[in-house]
C-alpha cells in the first residue's frame, strides 16, 4: 500500500489554514523542501515527514508487518 503523502500534506495544510511559510517555520523544514516534496520532485525521510505531520497536528504511526515465512 502506498500513500500519496504530497496530496495528504497539501490537504492537511489547506484544511488547517497554514501557509507554506508558517509550515516551514513550525516544522523546521525549508520552504524549498516543502515545495519540491509537494510537487513530487523530492523525497523525504520518515523523520522529516513526521516533523511536518506533527506541525499539522497529526501523528505518523508505523508498524512492523513482519516477514512472511520462507
Amino acid at each position: 500500500m502506498k500513500n500519496d503523502w504530497p496530496a495528504i500534506i497539501t490537504d492537511l495544510q489547506r484544511d488547517r489554514g497554514i501557509s507554506s511559510n508558517e509550515l516551514a517555520r513550525i516544522s523546521g523544514v525549508s520552504r524549498t523542501s516543502l515545495r519540491r516534496f509537494k510537487s513530487r520532485r523530492g523525497d523525504w525521510t520518515i523523520r522529516t515527514l513526521d516533523r511536518v505531520l506533527e506541525a499539522l497536528s497529526c501523528e505518523l504511526e508505523l508498524f512492523d508487518i513482519g516477514v512472511r515465512g520462507k
